[in-house]
């Protein structure tokens, strides 16, 4: 069987075998756009048309490749093409060459809306071609690290395939909560996870305007964190309540710092500890409080002012 059988045979099974108006993509690729098969009324010259319109907000960034499919198994082809953008050339009759399958790279020719691409050609009357536009199919393989601390604002790097090379276009979430794309490659994104993620397994989803990939697991530890203390100003020897959030139900876990040296730690939960300010020399005037969890990182810092007047 010759290779210009097998291309027809190929491209009117994917014609057959997909939903109307909807090509069928090849291995790698994903369809954005396709439309009905454009058909000659007669012998004439035609002069034809289709009007992609990239409507999704980042579509028109993507690379895209348009694919022309010149005939079917049970419509005669073309006998010769021309392709262009207005006024932009693309494809001629000396690029089909008799070919039955052909796709041109049009990344960025087409803009974000209504968009033309015209199309000149004769054959036979009943003379059908098809076409597609698509781009490649996204995947996400692997994140690094596969762990992180909730909070710090530590970047994490995504490896795959087709990602936008236009950060913006590259949404990535965190348990459904959207992390920050700084940089973008066809193959590694690099994302600030939401500062506000909370600690345990995440479930991280990539989605490049109508492809979504993932999830992919990633491990988050908690940060505590420092809202408020009870007092201002407190001496050496003074009871003091820190509240906040994050912090280890086994109290032994949770090492508060004040001026450098470590607080005793007295009572407390989650979102509050009671500790006693630690003999530091006084009075000083802007002491930081910060928390540890293990040797986990520490939190932001509140301060303290360390004298004889309590208020």
């Amino acid at each position: 069987m010759s290779t210009k059988l097998l291309l027809r045979l190929f491209a009117a099974a994917a014609i057959l075998g997909a939903s109307p108006g909807r090509a069928l993509a090849d291995a790698g690729e994903f369809v954005l756009l396709d439309g009905k098969p454009l058909v000659a009324k007669d012998t004439k010259v035609q002069d034809l048309a289709i009007y992609p319109d990239l409507e999704q907000a980042g579509e028109s960034r993507l690379n895209m490749t348009l694919t022309i499919t010149n005939g079917t198994i049970t419509a005669p082809a073309f006998n010769w093409l021309r392709i262009s953008i207005p006024g932009m050339p693309m494809l001629t009759e000396k690029n089909f060459g008799g070919k039955s399958y052909l796709s041109v790279d049009v990344t960025g020719k087409l803009g974000r809306g209504p968009n033309q691409i015209l199309i000149s050609g004769a054959g036979p009357a009943g003379a059908t071609l098809n076409w597609k536009l698509t781009t490649g199919k996204l995947a996400a393989e692997s994140i690094e690290p596969a762990t992180i601390e909730a909070g710090t604002g530590q970047p994490v790097t995504i490896n795959g395939e087709n990602f936008c090379t236009d950060p913006s276009v590259d949404v990535v979430t965190f348990n459904g909560k959207a992390g920050t794309t700084v940089s973008a490659t066809p193959t590694q994104l690099k994302v600030v996870p939401p500062y506000d993620l909370e600690g345990g397994d995440a479930d991280v989803v990539v989605t490049v305007v109508n492809q979504q990939v993932g999830p992919l697991a990633l491990k988050v530890k908690n940060v505590p964190v420092l809202t408020s203390t009870s007092l201002i100003s407190a001496p050496p020897g003074q009871p003091v309540t820190i509240t906040g959030r994050n912090f280890s139900p086994n109290l032994s876990e949770n090492h508060v710092f004040i001026g450098g040296v470590e607080a005793p730690v007295l009572s407390g939960d989650t979102e509050n500890l009671n500790v006693v300010v630690p003999q530091i020399p006084s009075p000083l005037w802007h002491v930081p409080v910060y928390v540890k969890i293990g040797d986990g990182a520490k939190s932001n810092e509140l301060f303290l002012r360390v004298q004889s007047r309590v208020y």
